[in-house]
Order: structure tokens, then C-alpha cells, then sequence
């Protein structure tokens, strides 16, 4: 079956430094790869106060982006990212290419640019 594409949202711990940042987009990439799936664009939102604690956090690290993934895999990279211990909360969202192709001017169905 083709890939598909998502949108994610993904919370992290508050972060203290760049190298744990890394140390998260290394272990959130190596996911999106054991499934075959490639970031198209993963960008840090910054560090923002959260609505309610979650997990004892006052605060979290946003990341933003889009992936391409086969569909039959989505619920296998949402449970290994729930996994990684920095990882707060995960959204995946479904969305077309068309809306994909708006937000990311430079990715479409053939070229991907890696975050």
C-alpha cells in the first residue's frame, strides 16, 4: 500500500539543552525509520507553559512536522514514540497532499526534504 501523510504533534519533557533535544529527534527519527517512515519536516516550536500538569509538567517542548509513512504502520510508531521516556504527549493526524504540498511548498508526493 503507498504512504500516506500525517501531521504530528509531539510534547516533550521541557528540554535543558540542545544535545538532550538531539538525543529526542535521534530517537523519534530511528522510529519513523524502523517503520519506514521519513520526516518530511520535524521543526522545534520552543518550550511553552502547559493548560494542566501533565505528569507532574508545568512546561513542555513542542516539535511540529510531517511525516510519510504506510498506513498499517501508524499505531506501531505511535506506541515505540510512547515509549521514548522525553515524550510527554503524540498526535498523528491524517492529512492530504494537497494540504501537505500548502504547508511544505517544497515537499510533494516524489521529493521529501528530511528534517
Amino acid at each position: 500500500m503507498a504512504n500516506k501523510y500525517y501531521e504530528t504533534l509531539i510534547m516533550l519533557t521541557p528540554v535543558v539543552s540542545a544535545k538532550d533535544l538531539e538525543k529526542s529527534l535521534a530517537a523519534i527519527k530511528t522510529v519513523y525509520a524502523k517503520y519506514n517512515a521519513e520526516a518530511i519536516k520535524l521543526d522545534k516550536w520552543g518550550d511553552r507553559k502547559l493548560a494542566y500538569k501533565i505528569r507532574t509538567h508545568k512546561r513542555a517542548t513542542y516539535l511540529f512536522g510531517y511525516l510519510s509513512a504506510p498506513p498499517e504502520s501508524i499505531d506501531k510508531i505511535k506506541k515505540d514514540c510512547r515509549l521514548i521516556p522525553n515524550i510527554i504527549r503524540m498526535i498523528l493526524l491524517s492529512v492530504e497532499a494537497d494540504a501537505l504540498n500548502k504547508a511544505v511548498p517544497s515537499a510533494n508526493a516524489d521529493t521529501a526534504v528530511t528534517a
